[in-house]
C-alpha cells in the first residue's frame, strides 16, 4: 500500500513533435480569400437583382456609341467630299445592329448574355480564390506568390477583385449598394489577404514546405536573393591538362595498364632532355667562338 506510482514520460521523438502552429496573419489571410470568393459571387447575384439599372445604363452606353459612330460617319464623308447622307445612314445601321436599343430581342438577349457572364466569371474566380485560401491555409510554399499573381493578374482579366475595381467601388458611378457593396468588401478582402501573406511570419511558415533539393544539386536561391559566394580554400582548380579517360593514379606511380600513354610520355621527356643538351651545347659553342675573337682581336693589337 505504500508503493509510489510512477509516471512514464514517453521519449520525444521526430514523430512525435508537434507541426509548428499557424501564424495569425496566415489565418486571417485565409478567411480573407474566402471573404473575396464569397463576395464575388454576390456581386452576381446584385447585377442579377439590379436588371433594371443594368438596362438602363446598357440602353444609355448603347446610345452613345451609336451617336459617335455616326458622327466619325459624317466627318469622315465631308472630308472625302462624300454623300454624307448615305454614309450617316450606313453608320446607324451598321451601329445600331451592334449596338441595339432598348425594347428590342437582340437588347433583351445582350441583357442575359451579360448577367450569365456575371455568373460564370465568379463561379471562375470562386474556384480559384478557393483553391488559394486552401493552399494558404496548408502553408503551401507557392500560396504568397500565387495570391500577389493573382491580383496583379486581375489588373487585366474579368475577375472583378483586381486593384482598379477597388477603386471603382470606393469613387462610385452611381451603382446601387446591391452591386457597389460587394465589390468593395470583395476588393479590400483580397488587398488585405496581398498583405498579410507578405508578412515575415507568413514568409517563414510558408518556406517550411519549401522542397530541399536533391543530393548533388545547388540549392535554389529566391528570386531576389544575392548570389552564392565562390568557395574558397580547398576548391580544387581546373588545369588545362589533357584529361583522362583511365582512373586517377596515385603520386609517384605510373600507370601499368595502358602501354601507349607511357611510350608517349616517354617519347616526350626524352624530347625534353634532348632538348636541353642541344640548348646547353649551343651557349657553350658560342662562349668559345666570342673567346677565340677575343684573342685574335688582341694579337693583332700587339703585332702594330
Amino acid at each position: 500500500m505504500g508503493r509510489s506510482l510512477r509516471t512514464y514520460t514517453a521519449p520525444v521523438t521526430d514523430e512525435s513533435k508537434q507541426p509548428p502552429a499557424k501564424p495569425r496573419p496566415v489565418l486571417l489571410a485565409s478567411i480573407a480569400l474566402g471573404l473575396t470568393a464569397l463576395f464575388s459571387v454576390l456581386t452576381a447575384v446584385g447585377a442579377s437583382s439590379q436588371r433594371n439599372w443594368v438596362e438602363k445604363e446598357t440602353a444609355k452606353s448603347n446610345a452613345s456609341a451609336v451617336v459617335s459612330a455616326i458622327s466619325s460617319a459624317s466627318s469622315s464623308a465631308v472630308k472625302k467630299s462624300a454623300d454624307v447622307s448615305s454614309a450617316v445612314a450606313s453608320a446607324s445601321t451598321s451601329a445600331t445592329g451592334k449596338y441595339p436599343a432598348k425594347g428590342t430581342k437582340k437588347f433583351d438577349h445582350s441583357i442575359d448574355t451579360a448577367i450569365k457572364g456575371a455568373y460564370i466569371s465568379s463561379l471562375f474566380t470562386l474556384l480559384i480564390l478557393g483553391l488559394l485560401a486552401w493552399g494558404t491555409f496548408r502553408g503551401r510554399h507557392w500560396s504568397r506568390w500565387a495570391v500577389t499573381g493573382i491580383y496583379v493578374l486581375a489588373l487585366f482579366t474579368p475577375l472583378g477583385v483586381g486593384p482598379l475595381n477597388l477603386i471603382g467601388a470606393v469613387v462610385g458611378n452611381g451603382e446601387p449598394v446591391a452591386i457597389r457593396g460587394p465589390v468593395l468588401i470583395a476588393g479590400l478582402a483580397m488587398l488585405l489577404a496581398v498583405v498579410l501573406v507578405n508578412l515575415r511570419p507568413s514568409k517563414e511558415f510558408f518556406a517550411l514546405t519549401k522542397p530541399a533539393p536533391r543530393a548533388g544539386q545547388p540549392q535554389r536561391r529566391g528570386l531576389f536573393s544575392r548570389p552564392a559566394a565562390p568557395a574558397s580554400g580547398n576548391q580544387p582548380r581546373r588545369t588545362a591538362s589533357r584529361v583522362s579517360m583511365t582512373k586517377d593514379v596515385p603520386a609517384g606511380k605510373k600507370p601499368t595498364n595502358n602501354t601507349a600513354d607511357s611510350a608517349a610520355d616517354k617519347a616526350a621527356a626524352e624530347r625534353a632532355r634532348t632538348k636541353k643538351r642541344t640548348n646547353a651545347e649551343s651557349v657553350a659553342r658560342g662562349a668559345e667562338l666570342a673567346r677565340n675573337r677575343a684573342k685574335a682581336s688582341k694579337s693583332r693589337r700587339t703585332e702594330r
